[in-house]
């Protein structure tokens, strides 16, 4: 079968006196005549926890719920096997968030929308905050066996907001020179 297809990638992210809350809706196309399992795997930082997951596959949205892994895999297959719409999230190590889509119609209409909160590290004053885009080949065995595509082909937009409870002297995009930046102060 043909991969599926990113069609949109959208990032919201808050970063609040030393924490960030990372929001991620995708939109996948699937280009097949029939419905495909998906599986769908993006890096996430060390000390990252995922706090929500909804999956909108056609007209059912499926709200994620945390389990413990065995009973969630379990209830994922049980569902899968009797031809349900099922979603499945896991923490794949540190490095990455793994999903699984149990039906993904034709065409486009399947989204998946995570949220996940994580610390920043700062360091005399400094803090950094970088969103992982390439998984970093931590899988090889599953990279040779699944067809997968890494390209979006519509649009990828990130919208990042700053507060801070500290005056911010400095505020730099490296690589980006055509970001926007507004800045707004309450005293």
């Amino acid at each position: 079968s043909t991969p599926l297809e990113i069609v949109d990638h959208h990032v919201d992210v808050v970063l609040n006196d030393g924490f960030a809350r990372v929001e991620i809706l995708q939109t996948f196309s699937n280009p097949n005549q029939n419905p495909v399992e998906g599986v769908y795997a993006f890096p996430v930082p060390k000390e990252a926890s995922l706090s929500e997951l909804v999956i909108t596959a056609g007209e059912h949205e499926l709200h994620g719920e945390v389990v413990a892994r065995e009973k969630g895999e379990a209830i994922y297959a049980q569902e899968r096997d009797a031809g349900n719409d099922a979603g499945l999230g896991t923490r794949e190590g540190y490095q990455r968030f793994e999903f699984r889509v149990a039906t993904i119609p034709p065409g486009p209409s399947t989204r998946v929308r995570a949220v996940y909160y994580q610390p920043l590290e700062i360091d005399t004053g400094i803090g950094r905050f970088l969103y992982p885009l390439e998984e970093g080949g931590t899988d090889e065995q599953a990279a040779s066996f699944w067809t997968r595509n890494e390209v979006v082909s519509g649009t990828f937009s990130a919208h990042i907001s700053l507060r801070s409870s500290w005056p911010i002297d400095d505020l730099r995009v490296p690589g980006h020179n055509d970001a926007v930046i507004t800045t707004e102060a309450d005293g």
